[in-house]
C-alpha cells in the first residue's frame, strides 16, 4: 500500500550556464532529480552570446527575467519575478509544494 506521498512524483532541477572565458568555452548543465533517479545533461561550444541583456548557449538563454532552453529531453521556460528571498515554512506530510 502506498501513501499519497509516495505516489506523487518527487523532483528537482537545476540549471547553470557557465562561460569559461579563460579557455574559451561555454556550458550549459542541467543536474535533475526525478523519481529518485538523477541524470545530468551537458552541452558545450566554443561560441556563446554574452551582453548586457543575458547570454546564450548553444539555443538556451539567460535573462535577468527569463531563463529558456532544451537539452535532449528536457525543455525549460523560466519566469523571474522581482521579490524577497527566504525560506517558507515547510509543508506537513502530504501536502503538496507550489513554485513561486
Amino acid at each position: 500500500m502506498s501513501t499519497g506521498a509516495q505516489a506523487r512524483e518527487e523532483g528537482s532541477f537545476l540549471v547553470d550556464w557557465i562561460v569559461r572565458r579563460d579557455s574559451a568555452r561555454a556550458e550549459v548543465r542541467i543536474s535533475m532529480w526525478v523519481r529518485r533517479i538523477g541524470r545530468v545533461l551537458r552541452s558545450q561550444s566554443g561560441v556563446w552570446r554574452e551582453d548586457g541583456s543575458g547570454v546564450e548557449i548553444c539555443g538556451c538563454t539567460l535573462t535577468p527575467a527569463h531563463g529558456t532552453g532544451e537539452l535532449e529531453d528536457v525543455r525549460w521556460d523560466l519566469v523571474v519575478r522581482a521579490g524577497t528571498m527566504g525560506a517558507a515554512a515547510r509543508p506537513g506530510a502530504g501536502q503538496a509544494v507550489t513554485p513561486v
